[in-house]
């Protein structure tokens, strides 16, 4: 029987191995090895691609089927909207003088970043300075924070 050991029954009755090593004819531990080791080889590799092939489909299903969403998810986090609270009235002392009133603040943020080219940002400085009714000074002004910093 080649690959397991050969036991033979001696003239008293004991078994004795003739190959104790389990090796088939013509085979030595050399070649054990190797077969050993060429084995766990190909496991390895194979539990290697099966990591890989798991990781580059969940990064396909996140980039390509669920990209849309996520996109519009981070869009969504970059941006806070918050609820204005009502003016508060006027406080006048005893003749009629206003000694405390509302003023009215807003605050815009921008990312440069976010814009792809130098003339786009400027369009859309424009338009924002234009919604917003500010001077061409003030265009000016932003255009520049954006340029030097990046954010404003």
């Amino acid at each position: 029987m080649a690959g397991s050991a050969r036991h033979i029954v001696a003239p008293n009755g004991a078994a004795v191995m003739t190959n104790p090593t389990g090796l088939r004819d013509g085979q030595n531990d050399a070649d054990t090895l190797r077969a050993t080791f060429n084995r766990r080889a190909l496991l390895l590799g194979f539990g290697q691609a099966a990591v890989w092939a798991g990781l580059g489909g969940r990064l396909y299903q996140i980039q390509v089927l669920e990209g849309d969403g996520l996109a519009s998810l981070a869009d969504d986090n970059r941006t806070r909207h918050t609820a204005t609270l009502p003016m508060r009235g006027r406080i006048l002392d005893a003749s009629g003088q206003v000694l405390a009133a509302s003023v009215e603040t807003f605050r815009v943020v921008a990312a440069a970043d976010r814009t792809s080219s130098a003339p786009d940002l400027e369009r859309k400085v424009r338009h924002l300075v234009q919604m917003l009714g500010l001077t061409p000074t003030d265009e000016g002004l932003i255009l520049e924070k954006l340029r030097a910093k990046g954010r404003h």
